[in-house]
């Protein structure tokens, strides 16, 4: 039996993430399930609607971690999400 797609995240990289999150609430229906880290610094926030997740991150914001590290620690990860319902 060949595993069903149950949902995919994928990661986006925007210009603005407090009116990526706007938009896609208020345009696309979609509930903000998380933004920040702090109202302050909001580089980094997830929408979700029925099966879907989408996760934004901010242009520029810059990682405390070399790039090298970053390419081929955990971080490659984290470009999006694919659920599996076998």
């Amino acid at each position: 039996m060949t595993p069903t797609i149950s949902g995919i995240t994928p990661f986006f990289i925007v210009a603005n993430v407090p009116a990526a999150l706007a938009f896609y609430r208020d345009m696309l229906g979609f509930e903000v399930i998380f933004r920040g880290p702090t109202p302050e610094d909001e580089f980094f926030g997830i929408v979700r609607r029925d099966g879907a997740m989408i996760m934004f991150k901010a242009l520029g914001v810059i990682c405390d971690r070399p790039r090298q590290e970053r390419l081929h620690g955990r971080d490659r990860k984290k470009h999006g999400s694919v659920w599996i319902r076998r």
